[in-house]
């Protein structure tokens, strides 16, 4: 060992590693146990134990009769309006969605102040676990202006893969515009039940508000199995740059943006 790190855990540290440098690249076959025990200089247990944990994390999955492959990582681009069900079909995967619920719901306080809408505001939530290839991914949830969608909290059979779909087709909202906010978390006891992944195991938080021809919409609260997704940003130019300077009366700060260019 390696101080006080077990030998499993140095040898799936350097498996992952090999992943993410795509030495073993998506949809390949990883090689056999056999070869491992070799590349490695351990013993099978050890590689067993290692594999388990790029599974557990989503690098890798079993095929019957294939042996362990190593899982695509899906690419959210955000260069375009797109949901992520669409995000998911573009990484690989087969999409479908679980444990969908629709109901009335006050709006969360972080999509009301992104939506600038009141924090008492009356909302149809959706709810639903998003499945890759049968694991799940993502526990998400969605909130809808009551009076865009009319009769959808009555609609008991509502099934769908992509809302943004569903809601197209039903009451022909048709989303043009997105904001994300996207930070970090941790999974608690129920958000580690529901995506099968260890208390603690990293999530992606993802605020999302959606726009029609400029009015908001929908608001998305979505946790991310942060090991099965990944973020795409493509920027062109730079950004303003912000000074902050005292207002010509000396009364508070004043604002100004230049271009970092021209400074």
């Amino acid at each position: 060992m390696v101080g006080n790190i077990p030998i499993y855990i140095q040898v799936y540290t350097k498996m992952k590693r090999a992943i993410e440098e795509e030495r073993y690249r998506a949809g390949e076959k990883m090689p056999s146990e056999t070869e491992l025990e070799k590349m490695y200089g351990v013993s099978r247990i050890t590689i067993r134990k290692a594999i388990d944990l790029l599974k557990n994390d989503g690098y890798v999955y079993v095929k019957q009769g294939l042996g362990t492959i190593v899982a695509s990582a899906s690419m959210y681009n955000s260069n375009y309006v797109t949901s992520f069900t669409d995000g998911l079909r573009a990484a690989g995967y087969v999409p479908s969605a679980k444990d969908i619920t629709i109901s009335h719901a006050l709006i969360p306080a972080a999509i009301a102040h992104a939506m600038d809408v009141p924090e008492d505001r009356d909302m149809i939530c959706v709810q639903r676990l998003q499945m890759a290839d049968g694991k799940p991914i993502a526990i998400m949830s969605n909130y809808i202006l009551p009076e865009l969608v009319p009769g959808l909290d009555k609609e008991e059979t509502a099934e769908f893969i992509s809302l943004y779909r569903y809601l197209e087709e039903h009451y022909n909202i048709f989303i043009n515009t997105s904001r994300d906010f996207i930070t970090a978390r941790t999974a608690d006891l129920s958000q580690a039940h529901l995506l099968q992944v260890p208390v603690g195991f990293p999530l992606i938080y993802v605020i999302r508000v959606s726009f029609m021809d400029g009015k908001p919409v929908l608001g998305d609260m979505v946790y991310i199995n942060a090991h099965m997704y990944e973020f795409s940003f493509n920027c062109v130019g730079k950004a303003p740059h912000l000074i902050t300077e005292t207002d010509v009366d000396g009364v508070g700060p004043q604002k100004i943006y230049t271009n970092m260019d021209k400074r």
